[in-house]
């Protein structure tokens, strides 16, 4: 008996995560489906109706190594916690890339949405986990191509954004890479990933995005990504936000003062 395509992509989605991993060996055709990132989509969204928090610590492990370790805690709908589980990076060697060979002090969170995870190194390399499946990819490497008139030029990321087009229905990746050389600015070109079609495409900006930001004062809330960082041509903090669907990126406020500021969401509204 064969089994409707349609059939099998509902069952497959309800499955665990568990259950997925132990499916990739069924047959190829179940293999590319489960990896397929349209299916990856679904499960994802399939599996958060309930509240989950997503914890990120540095331990030392018996043999004195540092690991990043993930650690998810699932809430139930009377908001209490149901099940609390580690994911340890980095992961185990297997088909897919994994971050093994990642410098751990250096790994960055750079976003998370519908259980999906973007980190970063100090090398530039960006890639988006799934630490509940333990699968990891790493994205390609840019398509900018910077002129050198004047000799070399170097490439700084500036910021890098994740989250979710509910448009057109997949995961992109966002950054912005600011060309420099020595005390030289050049305007800064943005990039953007999707998960879907695996490769970077360029998208022209309206207005000024040099902007230098840390990884620890972002957020994502519905469809937008937002950034605290430094305006670098003239040193003022403003945020910065980047619409999924609209791919609109722009500064929205400029402070005329430094302080300790962080971005956080409160009852639904962002702060």
């Amino acid at each position: 008996m064969v089994v409707v395509s349609d059939v099998l992509i509902h069952i497959l989605s309800k499955l665990s995560p568990e259950s997925l991993l132990r499916f990739n060996s069924v047959c190829k055709s179940w293999y590319a489906l489960i990896n397929d990132p349209k299916f990856v989509t679904k499960h994802l969204l399939d599996s958060f109706s309930h509240k989950h928090v997503l914890l990120q610590r540095i331990i030392t492990n018996n043999s004195g190594k540092k690991e990043h370790v993930f650690s998810i805690l699932e809430f139930s709908l009377d908001r209490s916690v149901s099940s609390v589980y580690d994911v340890p990076l980095p992961f185990h060697e297997g088909p897919r890339p994994c971050l093994s060979y990642l410098i751990l002090p250096d790994l960055d969170v750079r976003g998370h949405s519908h259980g999906l995870i973007c980190l970063s190194d100090h090398n530039r390399d960006i890639f988006l986990c799934n630490p509940m499946t333990r699968q990891c990819r790493k994205l390609p490497p840019t398509i900018l191509v910077i002129p050198e008139p004047e000799g070399r030029v170097s490439l700084r990321l500036g910021v890098v954004g994740f989250g979710y087009d509910v448009k057109c229905g997949d995961f992109k990746v966002v950054k912005v890479v600011n060309p420099w050389r020595g005390v030289v600015e050049y305007p800064a070109r943005v990039e953007i990933y999707d998960l879907r079609k695996d490769r970077w495409r360029e998208i022209k900006t309206l207005g000024d995005v040099n902007f230098l930001c840390h990884p620890s004062f972002d957020m994502y809330h519905e469809g937008t990504f937002y950034w605290l960082g430094i305006h670098l041509p003239s040193g003022k903090k403003a945020i910065l936000t980047f619409d999924m669907s609209k791919e609109d990126m722009k500064a929205m406020i400029k402070f005329l003062i430094f302080g300790r500021w962080r971005l956080m969401e409160f009852r639904g509204q962002n702060y």
